[in-house]
């Protein structure tokens, strides 16, 4: 039961690095209107989320079985998917955000 707090703890803390990276790297508009937007990448039992730089960002794990996942209480394989396509899209959002 712990690992799975943890694993909760892990996603909630990927999620905030990937809302506070940005800025605190100093990022400057410019230059993340020229670069290239993040990327998810399938790895084995996941998916990976790749900013503009090529620097990992967050991993989301999934279970391809969901009878397995539902045992474990863990996300499914499609779950992990589109959690880290959610994440790959937040420098839009932002950007809508801040032109708004």
């Amino acid at each position: 039961m712990r690992l799975i707090s943890w694993q909760r703890l892990g996603i909630i803390a990927s999620v905030i690095w990937v809302v506070v990276g940005p800025s605190y790297f100093h990022l400057n508009r410019e230059d993340n209107d020229r670069r290239i937007p993040w990327t998810v990448e399938p790895i084995e039992g996941g998916f990976k989320v790749m900013d503009s730089n090529g620097q990992t960002l967050a991993y989301v794990y999934g279970h391809a079985d969901p009878r397995d996942a539902g045992i474990a209480k863990a996300l499914t394989l499609d779950e992990a998917r589109r959690i880290a396509s959610n994440i790959a899209k937040l420098p839009e959002l932002l950007k809508q955000i801040a032109t708004n």
